[in-house]
C-alpha cells in the first residue's frame, strides 16, 4: 500500500479510498474464510495449505485457486499457457499497478509475461509489439492467443492443438480456434471447458466470449452460446459492444441487430444474421457476403476443416447469393482437388434441386443463370439428368431459347419439355423449329396447336394439312384456331372448322365465335349471296359431305 500511496501522491483520491475499502473488505472476507475453516464449517480442497502470495492491491489469493491452473505440472510450456495469474485483471489501472509492483520487485518484466499482462488487459497490439523482440515457441504461442482473440484469426491450428498436450483445459484454446475456422468440432470441445472459461481474466473472457457467440448461433449451436453469455452480469453485457450484439443475435431483435449494420467490425455478421433469420437486406450486403465468404475461405489454412468451413458459410446466404458464392468458390485453384469438387457439385445440385424440382412458382432465374456458368460442375453428377430437363422447360418458359437448347441438348426431351419448347419457339416466330418439332413428335398437342397456327401464319397449306390431323378438336384449341385464321385474313381453315365451331354452344366462347364468324362472313361475300329455292337440297347435301370428310382436307 505504501508503494501505491507513493504512486498516486500523499493524498488519496476518492477512487483510492474505494479500493482501499475493498482491499478492506477482502482482507475480512479473508479473515471470515479462515475462521470458518476452523470451526469446521468450511472444509478444504487440499491438505498442504501453502502460504498465500501478496496480489496488487493487497489482495490475498485463495488456497483453493492453487487447484485451478489450467496446465499440468512437467510441461514447459504450461506457464505461457496460464492466465491464472490475471485472473484479477479488470482494467487498465489493474495493468499499471501490476506493473508497477513488479518493477519495483525484480526491476524487470520478461517480454512474455508482459505480453501476457497486456493481453489479460484487452492491449492486443502492446503484446505483439512486445513478443515481437522474442522468437520462441512462447512468443509464437502468445502472437497466436492475440490474433485469435483480437481477430478471431487462427494462422497455424496446430500451435493450439499443441497446447492441449500440456492438459485437456488447454483445450478451451482449441475449441476457439476451431470454432473461428467454423469447425463444428470446436463447439463440442468447449461445452467440456465452461469451467476453464469461467475462470479467465475478465477482458479475455468478454473478448473470448464476444468472438464465439456469433459463431456458435451461426453453426446452430444456440444453447451453448447463452451458457456463455450467462456468465456475464447484464451491466457488463450493456458495456461491451461484443457481447450485446451477441445478446441481440440469441434474441432474434431484428431492429437491434440492425443497428449493428453500422460498425464496421461487425457488419458482415450482422447482415449474415439478418439473411439467416429471414430478414430482408440490400443487395449490396448479400454482395458483400459473397465476398467476405471468399476471403474466409483464401484464408483458411492447409490443416483446416474446409469442408465443414464452407457448409457454414453457405448457411449464411440466401439463395441468390448462394450461387454467387459457389460460382466464385468452383474458380478457385484451391479448390479443385477431387474432394472439394464433389463437396461443391453436391452443394450446387441440392440447391438446384430445391430451386428447380421441388417448389412451384415461377421460374428461378438465378437457379439457371447459375447453372448455365457451372454446368460442368453438375454433369459431373450422373443422376442430375432431371435438373437439366427442368431447367430446359423453365428456361424455355423464359423466353431464353438458346439455354433452352444448351439444357435440353443430348437428353431425351419429356412431353412437358417438348411443350415448351414449342411454345417458346411460337412467341419467338421460330417457325422453323416447330416444322422440325411437328415431323419428329407430331402426335404432341401442344406441337401440333402451335404449328398449325404458324402454318396458318405463314400460309402453308401442305403443313396446315400435315399438323391439322394431329390437333385435338376441343373448344379451346377450335378457338385459337379461328382466331389465328382472322388475325392472319386470309382464312385458310376449312369450311368444316367453321361448321363444327358454329354448333359450339359455350357461353364462355360463343360471343368470340359470332365475332370471328361475322368477320368471315363478311371477308367471304356471304352476306350478298342469294340461294334459289331450288337449290336448296343440293346446298345441303354439300354441307353434309363436308361434314363427313376429313376437316383438316383441302378444299
Amino acid at each position: 500500500m505504501m508503494v501505491g500511496a507513493s504512486a498516486f501522491g500523499e493524498q488519496p483520491s476518492e477512487a483510492d479510498a474505494s479500493k482501499m475499502d475493498a482491499d478492506r473488505l477482502s482482507e475480512h472476507f479473508r479473515d471470515f474464510v479462515d475462521e470458518a475453516l476452523d470451526e469446521g464449517l468450511l472444509l478444504p480442497t487440499e491438505a498442504n495449505h501453502a502460504a498465500p502470495d501478496q496480489l496488487f492491491r493487497g489482495r490475498l489469493q485463495q488456497a483453493e485457486d492453487s487447484g485451478l491452473s489450467l496446465t499440468k505440472a512437467g510441461c514447459p510450456m504450461a506457464s505461457v499457457y496460464d492466465f491464472h495469474d490475471f485472473v484479477d485483471f479488470r482494467t487498465y489501472e489493474d495493468f499499471l499497478l501490476w506493473r508497477q509492483q513488479r518493477l519495483a520487485g525484480n526491476g524487470v518484466i520478461p517480454p512474455v509475461n508482459l505480453a501476457k499482462a497486456y493481453i489479460a488487459t484487452g492491449l492486443y497490439a502492446e503484446a505483439r509489439l512486445e513478443l515481437s523482440r522474442v522468437e520462441d515457441e512462447e512468443s509464437r504461442f502468445l502472437m497466436a492467443l492475440s490474433r485469435l482473440l483480437e481477430d478471431a484469426e487462427v494462422p497455424d491450428i496446430d500451435i493450439f492443438q499443441a497446447a492441449t498436450e500440456c492438459g485437456n483445459t488447454n483445450s478451451l484454446w482449441l475449441a476457439a480456434a476451431q470454432l473461428s475456422l467454423l469447425n463444428p468440432a470446436g463447439a463440442d470441445l468447449l461445452d467440456r471447458q465452461l469451467v476453464t472459461f469461467r475462470r479467465l481474466p475478465h477482458q479475455i473472457k468478454i473478448q473470448l466470449a464476444s468472438n464465439l457467440i456469433p459463431l456458435l448461433d451461426r453453426m446452430k449451436h444456440k444453447l451453448l452460446a447463452e451458457k456463455l453469455l450467462a456468465d456475464f452480469e447484464p451491466s457488463v453485457i450493456q458495456r461491451s459492444r461484443g457481447l450485446s450484439f451477441g445478446k441481440a443475435l440469441l434474441d432474434r431483435d431484428e431492429a437491434a441487430i440492425r443497428q449493428y449494420l453500422a460498425y464496421p467490425e461487425v457488419r458482415s455478421q450482422a447482415a449474415a444474421a439478418l439473411v439467416r433469420f429471414g430478414f430482408p437486406v440490400d443487395p449490396s450486403l448479400q454482395g458483400e457476403l459473397v465476398d467476405n465468404a471468399l476471403q474466409d475461405v483464401q484464408r483458411l489454412p492447409e490443416n483446416a476443416n474446409v469442408r465443414a468451413s464452407i457448409q457454414t458459410m453457405l448457411n449464411d446466404l440466401d439463395d441468390t447469393s448462394d450461387y454467387a458464392l459457389l460460382t466464385q468458390l468452383a474458380k478457385l485453384s484451391t479448390l479443385r482437388a477431387p474432394e472439394m469438387r464433389d463437396l461443391l457439385s453436391e452443394q450446387f445440385e441440392a440447391r438446384l434441386r430445391k430451386d428447380l424440382l421441388d417448389t412451384e412458382g415461377p421460374a428461378n432465374l438465378a437457379a439457371i443463370s447459375a447453372l448455365a456458368e457451372n454446368r460442368a460442375l453438375l454433369e459431373e453428377r450422373p443422376e442430375s439428368g432431371d435438373i437439366f430437363t427442368a431447367a430446359s422447360e423453365q428456361a424455355a418458359n423464359l423466353g431464353l431459347k438458346s439455354l433452352a437448347d444448351l439444357f435440353g441438348g443430348g437428353a431425351q426431351a419429356s412431353s412437358g419439355q417438348v411443350s415448351e419448347q414449342a411454345a417458346l419457339a411460337f412467341r419467338m416466330a421460330d417457325f422453323e423449329t416447330l416444322r422440325v418439332l411437328s415431323r419428329e413428335v407430331p402426335e404432341n398437342p401442344d406441337v401440333a396447336r402451335l404449328a398449325s397456327m404458324s402454318a396458318i401464319m405463314t400460309q402453308d397449306k401442305a403443313w396446315l394439312q400435315q399438323a391439322g390431323a394431329h390437333v385435338p378438336l376441343d373448344v379451346g384449341t377450335l378457338v385459337a384456331l379461328i382466331e389465328c385464321d382472322a388475325a392472319a385474313g386470309k382464312w385458310m381453315l376449312p369450311s368444316s372448322i367453321y361448321s363444327t365451331v358454329e354448333r359450339i354452344d359455350d357461353q364462355e366462347y360463343r360471343d368470340r365465335i359470332e365475332s370471328i364468324l361475322g368477320m368471315r362472313a363478311r371477308a367471304m361475300g356471304a352476306n350478298s349471296r342469294t340461294i334459289e329455292l331450288a337449290a336448296i337440297p343440293d346446298e345441303l347435301a354439300l354441307i353434309e359431305a363436308s361434314l363427313n370428310s376429313n376437316a383438316w382436307e383441302m378444299p
